[in-house]
């Protein structure tokens, strides 16, 4: 597959192939359907899973007019939250949009685009901020920090007077549930459906102070992290969803993986965004990871025009903030930062820098900018004794704030 050119006849046979299947049983899972697929010689029993998915993300980067129909997974990834809360249709702007639970776990599907405004074409000024690992609902959520750094962000951006903001989450926007032994007793609060909630609080609360006035366009786009999926539900896909539903934000969810424009149509910059995995103590990329990302680059690329060809990457999940990265003359790699203080033994307790990543692109120049919070700001959470009492009573006020965003027509004070 990395050296062979996906041509369109091959990915309408894949995707015939997939849609049949999912018509047939709409229960159907991704790796339950590999091993029966067809095989380029027509031989053999199938492919792997991951070559399958390989096919599928493919397909909607090369033939996006191709159907792909998306493989959909059970309630359950949504327990607590009411089907009419999650796909109720609103309209952001003018523009009609719909939250399905047949998107559910679809980690290589880049599925809509949600932009309030309207994106201009030829050259413009792009502003791109990528945030990753807040991790709210857990007990050692920085959210001080955080707010800090997004109010610096805020000033940069609001000064630089972009025309199109874009704003990525990189994952983990919170903590999940069993991602590792012990996790329950660090959660501030557990529920998958009130994770969401929170989340989607959050995400808005960003949304506020980062958004520039006088600005053409702005978009939110969610790249799926480790830490928002298991078996309880997809926290990240909730995220989403509610802050579409009940917040209006103009939030996409993009899956395992994006494909970002950093520039213009002029002068583009293509970036892959993805949260990430593995880790080093000498690098926040570790030598699996690098590989990993340099050939799903080099697949991407192969397809791509050389106009259009990716030249970065950018991701999360070591909460080591670390920018332009040459890992090879065509290949850089950005590495934002965390939002959570280190107590686990596991990872040693290191504090390593947190801190977000701002692109600003204009005349065919990019500019990377690191954005930590105010050092004062930092310190003082970081030694702070009571930081889990906090978070605990910050919980209590966001799920007051959640359910009242849903039931205004109640009193809780009374």
């Amino acid at each position: 597959m990395s050296k062979t050119l996906l041509t369109r006849a091959r990915a309408i046979e894949i995707a015939e192939f997939c849609n049949s299947a999912i018509r047939e049983n709409p229960d159907v899972m991704l790796r339950e359907l590999a091993p029966l697929a067809p095989r380029r010689d027509g031989k053999g029993k199938g492919v792997a899973e991951q070559t399958l998915r390989r096919y599928r993300s493919n397909i909607m980067h090369l033939y996006p007019d191709i159907e792909l129909i998306p493989f959909p997974k059970t309630a359950g990834h949504l327990r607590g939250i009411r089907e009419t809360e999650i796909e109720k249709e609103v309209v952001l702007d003018g523009i009609d949009v719909m939250v399905s639970e047949a998107m559910i776990g679809q980690g290589d599907v880049f599925r809509s685009r949600r932009v309030l405004g309207k994106i201009p074409v030829g050259a413009y000024r792009h502003a791109s901020l990528v945030v990753a690992d807040a991790h709210s609902t857990d007990t050692d959520f920085m959210r001080d920090s955080l707010i800090s750094a997004m109010t610096r962000a805020g000033d940069m951006i609001a000064e630089w007077k972009p025309d199109v903001l874009s704003l990525l989450i990189a994952g983990d926007w919170v903590s999940g549930n069993d991602i590792f032994r012990g996790q329950p007793l660090r959660n501030s609060i557990s529920r998958s459906h009130w994770q969401a909630a929170v989340g989607a609080i959050l995400l808005k609360e960003v949304y506020d102070i980062v958004k520039p006035k006088g600005v053409q366009a702005v978009e939110m786009i969610y790249v799926q992290g480790n830490h928002d999926r298991d078996r309880n539900g997809n926290y990240g896909f909730a995220t989403v969803g509610l802050g579409v539903a009940v917040h209006g934000l103009p939030i996409s969810y993009a899956g395992d993986e994006l494909v970002h424009n950093l520039g213009d149509d002029e002068t583009p910059h293509y970036a892959l965004c993805v949260h990430g995995f593995s880790a080093s103590r000498f690098r926040p990329q570790s030598p699996s990871f690098l590989d990993r990302m340099q050939r799903r680059v080099s697949d991407l690329n192969m397809l791509r025009t050389t106009e259009d060809r990716i030249h970065r990457v950018v991701h999360g999940h070591v909460h080591w903030l670390d920018t332009s990265f040459r890992h090879s003359l065509a290949l850089t790699f950005d590495c934002c930062g965390g939002w959570q203080h280190n107590s686990r033994a596991a990872l040693g307790k290191t504090q390593r820098p947190c801190g977000a990543i701002l692109y600003l692109m204009a005349d065919g120049k990019l500019a990377v900018k690191e954005v930590t919070p105010d050092s004062e700001v930092f310190y003082s959470e970081l030694e702070r004794g009571d930081l889990e009492f906090e978070n605990l009573g910050r919980m209590s006020r966001y799920l007051k704030q959640a359910y009242l965003a849903e039931h205004p027509e109640e009193d809780l004070d009374g």
